[in-house]
């Protein structure tokens, strides 16, 4: 704010210059903005060090992910092999009325002869007819005579006066393996009915001698027996409690649907496969090299008709990157005849931009020839880059050390700036006082000046001589 200026009237000036006629408040602006240049030059700076933190940022994601499909190819020490890394099992049954299968990464290949005698099955008993409205108190008990299990049993303790429905709500209570329904067949007739779970050792018994206002009995016709599944695998039998079974063979699940006919077998077909997750293994680290490729050419781009430079033109850890990737690129490429190279896999170096190029065709060919070569090729390259893009976007990395730096770089900057700005206020302060002691001392010579003048123009004229 400008200091206020007191003329010999006693009005006050609210402006510099008013006094003088001068433009002394634009004057000032100018000088504050001369001692302001090293702050601006700063703000800049500080503008631009952010600008590359993010750029390195942004190099920092598109390296990673180039590293996360690198590691993708490294070979699983707890795998018996590296082609055991993109192993790819699937399983199949001739006639899918008969059973389905679902396999795991851990099954072996193998070709069998299939034939289902008979299904697993659940017990299920139905109650003769119980008068609507009939109530019951005491125990009832469901047992498992065929499980090993003595302790597994089902009681329920009925207080008096409760229903059928009370009953089987209590059942499904207790999740013993056991439920239960109530079916109205008419005003006067209700029946209870018990479902078990699939195997001969969910078979269960019914007792309700305990319960007293009414018994509850069941219809030896209208009851199915709990069964094990039977079926055999290239001749040898086998029996499961349950339709679904795993252990057989390791990591394998099979659905058992209908038993066969007799005499009749289907075939089950476990297989393992390495070309389609190799390939598109080997796909996504090639999309993740070009990638990265084209950030460094983008992130580091001089445009000599506009001469803008790109955020990390010219940065040291951009072109250790770009260096280190064709570095490595290369190293998979020896003289040596014998040596295996990344054109083995139909992978090439396109001359005018760095990036890599897949030939499919060249690449089935070559798994199909040695699976295993490859893949011990690959899990190579992978660990290789692995390693070399560590010292890039590790914790320890370059991008990290650099973007640390900088940081500590703009820390700097905001202290020397916020001493520039005090420096900056007593200055203005400053010229704000000499220019208004100016402003003043101007503002009295203008007053003199014009005081001398009426003095003057009021001296008597000198007659003119005659």
């Amino acid at each position: 704010m400008a200091d206020s200026t007191i003329n010999s009237a006693g009005s006050t000036f609210t402006s510099l210059g008013v006094g003088s006629g001068l433009d002394l408040e634009g004057l000032l602006s100018k000088l504050v903005a001369v001692e302001r240049a090293p702050i601006t030059a700063m703000q800049k700076q500080v503008s631009s060090y952010n600008t590359k933190i993010s750029s390195l940022g942004t190099l920092s994601s598109t390296v990673s992910a180039l590293q996360s499909a690198a590691k993708a190819l490294k070979p699983d020490i707890l795998l018996p092999s590296a082609l055991h890394k993109f192993a790819s099992n699937s399983g199949s049954v001739a006639n899918e009325e008969i059973a389905s299968v679902v396999v795991g990464p851990g099954a072996k290949m193998g070709s069998f002869e299939l034939a289902v005698q008979q299904l697993a099955s659940a017990q299920k008993s139905v109650s003769n007819a119980i008068a609507s409205g009939a109530t019951f108190s005491g125990k009832f008990t469901i047992s498992f005579p065929n499980d090993t299990d003595n302790t597994r049993k089902i009681e329920i303790d009925l207080e008096a006066g409760s229903s059928l429905e009370a009953l089987a709500t209590r059942i499904n209570q207790k999740n013993g393996g056991v439920t239960a329904a109530v079916i109205k067949v008419s005003d006067t007739d209700s029946r209870l009915v018990l479902t078990g779970q699939e195997g001969e050792k969910n078979a269960f018994k019914m007792d309700g001698s305990g319960l007293s206002g009414g018994s509850i009995t069941f219809n030896a016709q209208h009851h199915s027996e709990a069964k094990d599944a039977k079926f055999s695998l290239d001749g040898i039998s086998i029996t499961s409690s349950s339709n679904t079974i795993t252990g057989v063979l390791k990591d394998v699940t099979l659905t058992l649907k209908k038993p066969t006919a007799t005499g009749e077998k289907t075939s089950l077909d476990i297989k393992e496969e390495h070309a389609e997750k190799l390939k598109s293994s080997l796909t996504e680290f090639v999309d993740a090299f070009n990638n990265a490729v084209a950030m460094i050419q983008n992130l580091g781009a001089y445009d000599p008709e506009t001469k803008v430079a790109a955020p990390l033109q010219g940065n040291r850890v951009l072109r250790e990157t770009q260096g280190m990737l064709s570095s490595l690129i290369f190293s998979f490429n020896p003289l040596e005849e014998d040596a295996m190279r990344l054109a083995d896999l139909g992978i090439s170096i396109a001359k005018e931009n760095g990036r890599l190029e897949l030939d499919s065709t060249k690449l089935a060919a070559a798994i199909a020839s040695d699976p295993e070569a490859i893949a011990r090729f690959v899990g190579e390259v992978g660990t290789k880059f692995d390693k070399e893009l560590e010292k890039v976007v590790g914790l320890e990395g370059s991008i990290k050390n650099n973007t640390e730096s900088l940081r500590a770089n703009i820390t700097n900057l905001d202290k020397r700036q916020e001493v520039l700005e005090q420096r900056l206020v007593a200055i203005e302060a400053r010229y704000r006082k000499q220019f208004s002691a100016l402003d003043t001392l101007m503002a009295k010579m203008s007053r003199t000046s014009s005081y001398l003048a009426q003095q003057i123009a009021s001296l008597p004229k000198a007659s003119a001589s005659t």
